[in-house]
């Protein structure tokens, strides 16, 4: 019996009627009901009830509501409350137990979130909760002046927590109108004291009372003091003070009213060279130092003015270190074990060198360059050597994420060359094509080549060309099987020119095609077994252009030598060919009848009739064979009328052979042998019946011996007039003369032939080049669909 199971459940608060301010206490339940097998059940009504728990297993209902629904298409829609009120205040969590029919409780029990706590019209719960678009909200007050008026005598009136490791917690303030600022006001007593705002050209500044004292400039990200717009990182309106002039703090800096002084302690010294205490002198580019007694100038560090050079005055760069030795020339160390880091920044964008990971840790020892506004690594090398582009966790010595398998609109994921001549290869790692990986090369003679010590052993060429082997080795190309130790197919020269070797899985020979011995043609093989030939077929067996074929059985042999004549071209098997093995080759059907005669008596009649079962178009030769017997009275005629036709009541316009005997000749029994002969058109394959007929014309005549004849052969090899019934038959008396065929006429019936031959041969090339064409396009289809 299949089971009822839920799934896709959920919950939501219906109001739809609901006036302002107040909370109905109703919630809607809906879900999809299935059986045990996946499928959705019956649409018919089914009984629910419905618990509400404060624990998520066992315990007791707190609310229990019974109702019967329509479930349609799976579909269930209930609403809570309206059968049996909801009287819990939903400040606690509950869990929603269903029961079907007379079943046990659905496990497990569904949690109430969200939606449902709107109930609770006490205070405010939940994710997201909505406010008025108009009026004041009041926290702590119940007379805000404000739209949002928090009135708190504890220390934090407001607070922002972030619950998520690494979170920021902000507060955001939205000027919403081009021209509009943003910002935050502090009053003290009411009055307004200070103020941070971001002005129409969105610097950001410290107002005190009127005056603004502290501006941050955009996009040049320059700080004024007293400055509105400061033109170098730190700009002051006015003096600046460094430490104090209480003759207390080392390091202080002051204008004493004539000269800027630094205090080293215990006495103020000149930081001029006009004033008391003056700095030493130097040379150009020197800079001074405090050696702990008092300033003296160096070299260590040279200045010019535009560059800085360190261990070197003449720096050609704006800044240059030179050492002389493997050491250190310029360190970045990090003691706790994560970075260090160089910043690099161009165009405002910022590069990052690490010596270690600082995402990854302490330990993590990589050297990485990262692109930091995108948050990318893009150069990574661990300590195992191995370097990784866009891949952070390299796995080989050289690890491209890669990504560009189309190399037709990317320069792919490796690119050697230039953007004339260049090398690019990609895989493709997502989309259509994932798992795609393309090599291109591009350029000049666009030539692919993969080689072997010295020689370039394979070649791929525009348009597809494939070459493989050099001048000075023979290549092979094998095709391998699974699980096969020897190839299934090979490709190689055998020195007179291409040649394939076709195996089986223990190695044996299928199929040889190679070139000949001779001067040219080439040899296909059909291997009964590994040692014996089952199918040789030569296509230059004399060396002369002429083919020569084998076709080797246990017991018989077929050979077919162009070169050969006579009988000696084909030799094939004692009774090799029969009407079975051929479909259309010719035939022959006949009737006899040598033990009873017929009678003429003056009609058309059928002496002998033979159907025979055609192949396919072609011409039938029928033949007729009887012996006439006269019994002739003197002083009366005796004659007859002979001849085959297709129709059983009429003779075609030749065959009315006749046979007479004239009434002047002495009365007597004469007896002659008569043969007609007719060659009939047949358009079609299928069944067609021919005729031997006779028709006495005077006389009393019988025949005797007969035989009807009949071969069918499909094709003509010369000019065919058939034999018809078509045209009008003009009595033999009425015939005129006329003269035999002349040279000419003979001429021109052979000349015309000759054309009907050869167009028979052009039809038939053209049918097999159709049938050709049409095979290497189901070949391609093959092909295709592996």
């Amino acid at each position: 019996m299949r089971r009822a199971i839920w799934v896709c459940v959920f919950l939501a608060v219906l109001s739809p009627t609901a006036a302002v301010g107040h909370v109905p206490q109703t919630m809607s339940y809906q879900g999809v009901l299935k059986d045990d097998m996946g499928a959705v059940v019956a649409d018919e009504n089914y009984d629910f009830t419905f618990r509400i728990y404060d624990v998520e297993t066992n315990g007791t209902a707190l609310l229990t509501e019974i109702q019967t629904i329509y479930v349609s298409g799976g579909i269930l829609n209930a609403v809570l409350g309206e059968v049996t009120p909801l009287t819990l205040d939903f400040n606690e969590q509950y869990w929603l137990g269903v029961t079907i029919g007379e079943g046990s409780e659905l496990s497990p029990r569904t949690k109430l979130t969200g939606a449902p706590y709107a109930l609770n019209a006490k205070g405010v719960f939940g994710t997201h909760n909505e406010f008025p678009d108009s009026g004041k909200v009041g926290i702590g007050t119940t007379g805000p002046s404000y739209p949002l008026h928090v009135v708190a005598d504890d220390l934090h009136g407001i607070r922002l927590d972030g619950t998520a490791l690494g979170s920021w917690s902000l507060l955001g303030i939205n000027a919403a109108g081009t021209n509009s600022s943003p910002g935050i006001e502090y009053l003290k007593t009411g009055a307004l004291k200070a103020m941070t705002y971001v002005g129409a050209s969105d610097n950001w500044h410290l107002r005190v009372g009127a005056t603004d004292v502290l501006t941050a400039e955009s996009g040049t990200y320059n700080i004024g003091i007293d400055k509105m717009d400061p033109e170098e990182k730190l700009d002051v309106g006015g003096a600046v003070r460094v430490g104090n002039t209480a003759n207390t703090n080392a390091g202080t800096i002051r204008w004493s009213g004539t000269d800027f002084e630094g205090y080293d302690g215990g006495t103020w010294l000149s930081l001029t060279g006009g004033g008391s205490g003056s700095l030493p002198p130097g040379t150009l580019g020197q800079t001074i130092r405090h050696n702990g007694g008092g300033w003296v100038a160096s070299d260590l560090i040279y200045n010019d003015g535009s560059k800085v050079g360190i261990g070197t005055t003449s720096p050609l760069a704006n800044m240059e270190v030179v050492g002389d030795n493997i050491g250190y020339h310029f360190r970045l160390s990090a003691p706790t074990g994560v970075g260090p880091a160089l910043y690099l920044n161009a165009e405002n964008k910022d590069w990052v060198i690490y010596g270690t990971n600082p995402a990854a840790g302490a330990g993590d020892r990589k050297f990485v360059i990262r692109d930091y506004s995108a948050a990318t690594d893009r150069l990574v090398i661990d300590e195992n050597g191995h370097v990784g582009i866009d891949e952070q966790n390299p796995d080989a010595p050289l690890h491209i994420a890669g990504g560009n398998g189309d190399l037709t609109s990317t320069e792919g994921d490796l690119k050697i060359g230039d953007d004339t001549y260049r090398l690019k290869m990609g895989v493709a790692t997502s989309g259509g094509e994932v798992g795609t990986a393309r090599i291109r090369v591009q350029g000049g003679l666009r030539t692919l080549r993969l080689g072997v010590d010295t020689d370039d052993m394979l070649s791929l060429r525009p348009y597809g060309d494939i070459d493989m082997g050099c001048s000075t080795r023979t290549a092979y190309l094998h095709l391998l099987h699974e699980g096969w130790v020897d190839p299934a197919v090979y490709i190689f020269s055998n020195g007179v020119g291409g040649a394939i070797q076709m195996l089986d899985e223990s190695g044996g020979r299928l199929v040889s095609l190679m070139g000949n011995p001779n001067d040219y043609g080439g040899s296909l093989i059909l291997w009964s077994d590994n040692v014996s030939p089952g199918i040789l077929v030569d296509a230059n067996a004399d060396g002369a252009g002429n083919p020569e074929m084998y076709i080797q059985g246990s017991s018989n042999t077929a050979v077919f030598s162009m070169y050969k004549d006579n009988d000696s071209t084909v030799i094939l098997p004692v009774s090799s060919i029969s009407a079975i093995e051929m479909f259309n080759e010719p035939g022959v059907a006949s009737d006899t009848e040598g033990a009873s005669s017929v009678d003429l008596d003056g009609t058309v009649q059928t002496l002998l009739s033979r159907t025979v079962n055609l192949p396919a178009e072609g011409y039938v030769q029928v033949i007729g064979t009887c012996q006439g017997m006269a019994v002739h009275t003197n002083g009366t005629a005796s004659s007859a009328g002979f001849g085959v036709s297709q129709s059983s009541t009429t003779f075609p316009v030749n065959q009315d052979v006749g046979w007479g005997i004239p009434g002047t000749a002495a009365s007597g029994n004469y007896g002659v042998p008569i043969t007609v002969h007719g060659l009939f058109y047949v358009p079609s394959s299928g069944s067609t019946t021919f005729y031997f007929l006779a028709q006495e014309e005077s006389g009393s005549i019988s025949v005797y011996d007969m035989q009807l004849t009949l071969m069918y052969v499909p094709s003509p090899y010369g000019i065919v007039t058939p034999t018809t019934l078509s045209a009008e038959n003009v009595p033999d008396a009425e015939a005129p003369m006329v003269p035999g065929k002349s040279e000419s006429e003979i001429a021109a019936e052979r000349a015309e032939s000759e054309a009907a031959n050869q167009a028979r041969i052009d039809r038939e090339f053209e049918q097999m080049r159709a049938e050709i064409a049409e095979l290497k396009q189901a070949l391609r289809r093959r092909e295709a669909d592996k």
